[in-house]
């Protein structure tokens, strides 16, 4: 008898496993439709403020006094406290119009959901700077207005200063995605791959499209590509399954 309570409890557990490997797989395959280009975009949106800010505070600010309140104002960002670092930042701007400020005051805004506040910043700095970083978050500001074809141009120009954020390819595509153009949206997957060969998540993208297409050699080709890098991707495994 305990042999047979043994044995369901092992079948029940290898189901269990199996049951729930499938789910992580195919949560893996589903992973492109689920991530947002708004969530993408805050995660380069706070990298590219650190290093921008760092670069222009060296560069611009050479107030000691200026600098102090400037890092006063980002632990309040960082505490999420957006009214305060506001009025700082705008009591700053009276006497100091550095692209610094503005562009803090800017990032308040967004955080704060005032893309319109932000949008006006932004069109303006990208007015006095070809800065990537004033381009990619004013393209956010057109994307979440729904002005794709305007958030567009402002990605294309954020990657033509600076093509090594994986990010700023992937939000274009989508963009041209919602646009109806999905050549263009490959297009953007095949430039950063391109960039960076080794790059899974990039290939298993076009892979995809490859398989929308009903390419199944390039399909295959591509899974291929990614089992090269690691053999033993589950997702690109269980896809040559089916494609043999």
């Amino acid at each position: 008898m305990m042999y047979l309570v043994l044995a369901i409890v092992s079948v029940l557990l290898l189901v269990f496993v199996f049951w729930r490997r499938y789910l992580l797989i195919k949560k893996q395959l589903d992973w492109q439709k689920k991530e947002t280009l708004e969530k993408n975009n805050n995660s380069e949106f706070e990298e590219n403020n650190r290093l921008q800010d760092l670069d222009d505070n060296s560069e611009i600010v050479k107030s000691d006094d200026v600098s102090q309140i400037l890092l006063t104002i980002d632990l309040l960002i960082k505490a999420q406290k957006f009214d305060e670092a506001e009025l700082m930042l705008t009591d700053l701007l009276l006497s100091n119009q550095s692209p610094v400020i503005y562009h803090r005051l800017a990032k308040v805004y967004i955080e704060k959901q005032l893309f319109d506040k932000a949008e006006s910043i932004y069109e303006m700095l990208t007015q006095k700077s070809f800065n990537p970083v004033y381009f990619t978050n004013l393209g956010l500001c057109y994307y979440v207005k729904g002005d794709l074809a305007k958030a567009a141009i402002a990605y294309e120009k954020a990657l033509q200063v600076d093509s090594g954020r994986k990010e700023r390819f992937i939000n274009l595509a989508r963009i041209y995605e919602q646009m109806g153009d999905k050549v263009k949206a490959r297009q953007q997957y095949e430039k950063w791959v391109k960039h960076e060969p080794r790059d899974i998540d990039g290939i298993l993208v076009l892979a995809f499209f490859a398989e929308q297409d009903k390419d199944m050699p390039k399909a295959k080709e591509l899974y291929q590509q990614i089992l090269n890098l690691s053999p033993y991707h589950e997702i690109a495994n269980e896809k040559m399954k089916g494609l043999v």
